[in-house]
């Protein structure tokens, strides 16, 4: 009985060490799972582990941030620089208001003026123009101009062109025009005037709004228009600032006066100008309309004009 006892004792104490033996080694191995590869408990590197490597880096370091990105070649043609060009606007009383559309259309399509060479009425908007600081007060200040300021009435009604501006015009012109000088112009402006011997010349100095009053002088005679074209696109020509752009206005009955004149310019416009007469002051509107649709209406060549650089 004792013996037996014993034995029985015995295999409890070997079972009991088995167990214990076995759940000691099972935490170990769960604990070696669970910690950081190469570390202890403690967090610092456990003995004989292996330090591991460094992630190996794709590509040079920015230590300024990401790389700038690669400027590509432009591909394809420049766009085209259009050239100036040199305006001559000459005479043509009511006519002439359709400078207005023409100065408007062409500051609209980006053609740029190196000059304006004109007389008489060509001349006033010419000067009205490049001292205006916008199309808008341009406009604004020659729609102001009076049918009376170049026309004068009888009792019975007939009208006459005066043959030099009157004295309410002139303080007109001096009230817009005031003390500046040629040099003053946004625009380098010449004028066609009648010298005091007889002879049709073309000024650039002084005073903007004396020179303006010369030039509408003597004006009118059918002549003078044909001198006038002449010496104009000569002298416009002679600037070699680029092609010459003449806008004719003259009625129909003077055109075969100055044949052979005009084609002087790398370009002549002529605006439509059907039922407006010299002393249509009351459709000057309509004229500045037409001025307009003209320079719409011949863009591309003048865009060929000006496209094309300035004359050798």
């Amino acid at each position: 009985m004792e013996a037996q006892i014993k034995r029985r004792l015995v295999q409890f104490t070997t079972w009991f060490c088995l167990a214990a033996f076995t759940g000691a080694l099972g935490c170990s191995t769960a604990r070696r799972m669970t910690e950081p590869q190469g570390l202890g408990q403690s967090g610092f590197p456990s003995v004989g582990s292996q330090p591991q490597a460094p992630k190996e880096t794709m590509g040079p370091t920015e230590p300024y941030g990401p790389p700038a990105p690669v400027q590509l070649p432009d591909y394809g043609p420049q766009p085209i620089q259009n050239h100036a060009m040199v305006l001559v606007l000459g005479p043509g009383m009511a006519r002439a208001f359709a400078y207005i559309g023409v100065l408007e259309a062409l500051r609209g399509n980006q053609i740029p003026i190196a000059a304006i060479v004109g007389s008489e009425m060509g001349a006033l908007m010419g000067a009205l123009y490049s001292t205006s600081a916008s199309v808008n007060q341009f406009e604004w200040k020659v729609l102001k101009l009076k049918e009376d300021f170049f026309v004068t009435r009888s009792l019975l009604g007939d009208s006459k062109i005066r043959s030099e501006p009157g004295g309410t015009f002139l303080q007109w012109i001096q009230q817009n025009l005031g003390p500046k000088a040629a040099s003053d112009a946004s625009i380098p402006i010449y004028f066609g005037v009648q010298s005091k011997r007889g002879f049709f010349e073309i000024i650039h100095e002084g005073s903007l709004a004396r020179q303006v009053e010369q030039s509408l002088r003597g004006g009118g005679s059918v002549r003078s228009v044909a001198e006038q074209w002449t010496s104009l696109i000569d002298f416009a020509r002679s600037l070699n600032l680029g092609p010459t752009v003449a806008i004719n206005v003259l009625e129909d009955r003077d055109l075969s006066r100055v044949k052979g004149r005009l084609e002087k310019a790398d370009l002549v416009i002529r605006p439509e100008m059907l039922g407006i007469g010299y002393l249509d002051f009351h459709k000057k509107t309509e004229a500045a309309f037409r001025g307009k649709n003209a320079i719409i209406q011949n863009i591309a060549e003048i865009k060929r004009q000006v496209g094309g650089g300035v004359r050798p």
